[in-house]
């Protein structure tokens, strides 16, 4: 079975773009190297692109609306002003093309690994992970502060957390 996480991420950033197509064109590099696995999703990657509106594209637009993992995420990206939400999608693409890098380095280690490692495939591996580890969990530093409030965001997290959103509610 293929991992959920990039194809998580890859729905989550195809999910934003069709919410907010204006975020496209500042993304459209990024979005061109996606190559999703699933036909319906690669429909809708090209109609997101061409601006077309194909039956696959919209079977693969409704799919990823029905997914239980992204559930939250067409209210928490309607939310967002334009520019936390293009730090939402940023951060998505970051991780993506992170998870895919270490993958694709990690499968290049074990072809070359013959006996010892030797520093440059060590320092390639660290590199790859340093990367991964920047993409998954940005410092706050380094991001710009988008007029959100960090705290009250952090209490809407833990109470959704808290309360299970996720869990479908008893019959009664």
């Amino acid at each position: 079975m293929p991992e959920q996480g990039p194809d998580l991420l890859e729905g989550a950033a195809l999910l934003i773009c069709a919410l907010r197509p204006a975020m496209i064109p500042a993304v459209e590099a990024r979005l061109e190297r996606l190559i999703p696995r699933d036909a319906d999703r690669a429909a809708l990657l090209h109609d997101l692109l061409t601006r077309d509106d194909s039956p696959a594209g919209r079977r693969g637009l409704e799919t990823l609306r029905r997914d239980a993992h992204l559930g939250l995420t067409p209210t928490v990206v309607e939310q967002q002003e334009d520019e936390a939400a293009a730090a939402i999608l940023g951060n998505l693409l970051d991780r993506l093309e992170a998870a895919r890098a270490a993958s694709h380095e990690l499968a290049r280690a074990e072809s070359e690994i013959q006996g010892e490692a030797d520093e440059g495939l060590t320092w390639r591996i660290s590199q790859i992970a340093r990367a991964r580890h920047r993409a998954e969990r940005p410092e706050m530093e380094t991001t710009s502060d988008l007029n959100e409030d960090r705290d009250a965001l952090s209490a809407q997290l833990s109470d959704w957390l808290s309360g299970q959103i996720w869990r479908k509610p008893p019959r009664r």
